[in-house]
């Protein structure tokens, strides 16, 4: 017997978007939308510099500015959204620990 296909939503956690009113905001739409899970990733820290090439854009360089731009937390991002849904399950795509 096939299985339903079950959705869920990455809420970026860096950038210029990683705020508090647009991760609730986020959750409000997966709750209402009736998606079966809302996921965070990836790390908690950041290096200050780095020395080698970033793999996944075409000039190598990361694609925000990570002293200019926010981030939030994780594991905290994680709690706010188990306080501010009902239904969804909440979970990390990646927690990469330093």
């Amino acid at each position: 017997m096939a299985q339903a296909l079950t959705v869920g939503l990455d809420v970026g956690i860096y950038g210029r978007l990683a705020t508090r009113d647009h991760i609730l905001e986020l959750a409000e739409l997966a709750e209402a939308s009736g998606l079966e899970s809302i996921w965070v990733a990836d790390h908690v820290i950041f290096p200050s510099t780095l020395a080698s090439k970033y793999p996944y854009s075409a000039t190598g360089a990361f694609p925000i500015d990570m002293a200019k731009e926010p981030l939030l937390e994780p594991i905290a991002t994680m709690g706010v959204l188990v306080g501010a849904t009902q239904r969804v399950k909440i979970g990390t795509a990646v927690l990469v620990m330093p």
